[in-house]
C-alpha cells in the first residue's frame, strides 16, 4: 500500500500483511493523489506544489523520475494497458496526457474549473474528471473526455464542489462527492445524466467502490465509503 505524506514530501510503503511501514520514498513537493499502473510496474504521484508527477519503480520502491506536467497536479489515472496516464491540473483547469514509456507529456485539454479527482472507465474509452472550483466559487461539473481524440465530449452538472470520483466495474455508474453540497451524485454513463443524489455528512471528500456477493441476495451490493462513513445502495 502506498500513502502520500504531504507534510514531509514522501510516500510511505506499507506491507499490508504485517501492517508495517517498509520504507519512505522522497518525492516532489506536497504529494497528493497517486495511482499504481495496472501492470504493477509504477506508482505515479501528483505533487500539487511541485508541479510534477513523481514516478516510483514499484519493484524497487524508489523514485526514478519527475515529470513536469503543469500547475498544481492533483490526481493520476492510468489506461487499462498502462501505456497512458492522465493527470488533472487543478491550477490550469486542464488535464494532461502522459506517454508512460517516454515519461513525457504528449497533450493537454481544458476541462472545468479546479479539477481534482480523475478516473478511467473500465474500457479506457473515456476518462472523467471532477471539477471542484473553490469554496467561495464552487464548480459543479464533471468533464467526460474521449480518450480516442482527447477532447471533452460531455459536461455533466453534478453538485457544488465536485471532488471525489469513482466508477463501478461495469462502467455504467460514476459516483461523485460534492464537497460543498454534502451529497454524492450518481451519474448514469449510458445517458450522461444524474441518476440519483445521496445525502452525506459534512464535506464528503475521497470515495472508493467495493462490490461483493451478499449471503442473502443473489445480486451484488454496492458500498460506498466516504470519509469513514458507510452507505448502502
Amino acid at each position: 500500500m502506498y500513502v502520500t505524506n504531504a507534510g514531509d514530501n514522501t510516500v510511505s510503503v506499507i506491507d499490508v500483511r504485517s501492517m508495517k511501514t517498509v520504507t519512505k520514498i522522497p518525492v516532489g513537493k506536497y504529494p497528493h493523489g497517486l495511482r499504481p499502473s495496472p501492470d504493477g510496474k509504477y506508482v505515479y504521484v501528483a505533487t500539487i506544489k511541485g508541479n510534477s508527477v513523481s514516478v516510483i519503480d514499484a519493484i524497487k520502491n524508489t523514485k526514478i523520475a519527475d515529470i513536469p506536467v503543469g500547475e498544481k497536479p492533483a490526481q493520476v489515472a492510468f489506461s487499462s494497458d498502462s501505456k497512458i496516464a492522465y493527470v488533472s491540473l487543478n491550477g490550469e483547469d486542464a488535464v494532461v496526457k502522459i506517454d508512460v514509456e517516454k515519461k513525457s507529456v504528449i497533450g493537454k485539454v481544458q476541462v472545468g474549473i479546479g479539477p481534482f479527482q480523475i478516473f478511467f472507465t473500465p474500457d479506457s474509452k473515456h476518462v472523467l474528471v471532477a471539477n471542484q472550483g473553490t469554496e467561495q466559487k464552487p464548480s459543479t461539473t464533471v468533464s467526460i473526455i474521449d480518450t480516442g481524440n482527447f477532447s471533452v465530449i460531455s459536461t455533466v452538472e453534478t453538485g457544488k464542489g465536485s471532488h471525489g470520483l469513482v466508477i463501478d466495474p461495469s462502467g455504467q455508474y460514476a459516483y461523485v462527492t460534492n464537497i460543498y453540497g454534502n451529497d454524492v451524485s450518481v451519474i448514469d454513463l449510458l445517458t450522461n445524466k444524474i441518476f440519483a443524489k445521496v445525502p452525506t455528512g459534512n464535506k464528503p471528500n475521497g470515495i472508493s467502490f467495493s462490490s461483493f456477493a451478499s449471503p442473502v441476495l443473489s445480486t451484488p451490493i454496492i458500498r460506498l465509503i466516504i470519509d469513514g462513513m458507510k452507505m448502502k445502495h
